[in-house]
């Protein structure tokens, strides 16, 4: 949560609920670029090392002033999120075909986290984000943790990575 109202809430959460709002979202942006829809709220980012021996930024950090659940949710109060992912994970996918008929969907196996490097560095990923929040520059912001909860983060720091693991899933 955020201690301090300079989140998205309460205009994201009226605007993107109702299709006739975003259409209004649209046409604003549309013939004035101005609006909700002139950004698409992830503005704040940065790549970094998780440790001093990487060669390249192997982190990726996106920060967003609402806490979005799924695509157009967000909660009902002022929150952010830090959303951490890899640059370059090791895992690979599938797609194939689900039969000889193309209007049959096909299979999509993304494979995420399939590696044991890739399941480390989104570890130190989510254990740096926990860090940077902890920063005494968001001391006015914080509030309480939404997700993950303190039990989860507490996974995330301590050497059970198996329990880490079962929460990332």
């Amino acid at each position: 949560e955020c201690e301090k109202p300079v989140s998205l809430f309460p205009i994201g959460n009226w605007t993107l609920r109702y299709l006739h709002r975003r259409c209004a979202v649209g046409i604003e942006w549309f013939l004035r670029g101005t609006g909700l829809g002139a950004s698409n709220q992830f503005e704040t980012g940065g790549f970094i090392r998780s440790h001093k021996d990487a060669s390249y930024p192997d982190i990726q950090y996106h920060f967003i002033p609402a806490a979005v659940i799924g695509q157009l949710e967000m909660l009902p109060r002022h929150a952010f999120q830090v959303h951490v992912g890899t640059t370059r994970p090791t895992a690979r996918g599938t797609l194939t075909l689900a039969s000889s008929d193309y209007r049959d969907a096909p299979l999509i196996d993304p494979n995420y986290l399939g590696t044991e490097k890739d399941r480390l560095e989104f570890r130190r990923a989510a254990q740096l984000a926990d860090e940077i929040v902890q920063q005494p520059a968001f001391d006015e912001f914080r509030g309480a943790r939404i997700r993950p909860t303190l039990e989860e983060v507490a996974d995330v720091h301590s050497k059970d990575t198996e329990a880490f693991d079962e929460w990332l899933r």
